[in-house]
């Protein structure tokens, strides 16, 4: 994406007021509507966009939330299709590990389908069963 007429975001202007389409069929959103898509970039601790500067169509995006001394999470971290491979998502990632609510984290998790090998260049790895001392549950519809 070097050379490429394109502006950084690290606003929540563009989700706000924008288009969260980018998110739209993304096995992670389905059944999410695209106000409910929108009002969660908006509550992140950070979120990090790339926008074409000409058009100011939303290209990249994703998102922080966590404690910023236990955990952090890295979400929604998406590239528009035609825009792959150009070091986008790679931008996207190393802005937002280094959030103060990530790196003041003791622990950044992800969940991923399709992307471990894309996030282990940046040291994320599998957790092992039985690894965590405590183990996580979850309550559905919280």
């Amino acid at each position: 994406w070097q050379g490429q007429p394109l502006g950084l975001s690290s606003g929540k202007e563009v989700i706000a007021v924008g288009d969260p389409a980018l998110l739209e069929g993304a096995y992670w959103t389905v059944g999410e509507t695209p106000e409910a898509l929108a009002a969660a970039h908006r509550r992140s601790d950070a979120w990090v966009a790339a926008v074409d500067a000409a058009s100011g169509e939303l290209l990249a995006s994703g998102r922080v939330l966590g404690d910023g001394l236990r955990v952090a999470w890295l979400l929604d971290v998406v590239v528009r299709p035609d825009w792959r491979g150009r070091g986008l998502g790679s931008a996207i990632v190393r802005l937002l590990v280094d959030h103060p609510r990530a790196r003041g984290a003791r622990e950044l998790r992800l969940r991923t389908r399709d992307a471990q090998n894309f996030y282990a260049r940046f040291g994320f790895q599998p957790l092992v069963p039985g690894e965590e001392a405590i183990p996580t549950l979850r309550r559905a519809g919280a």
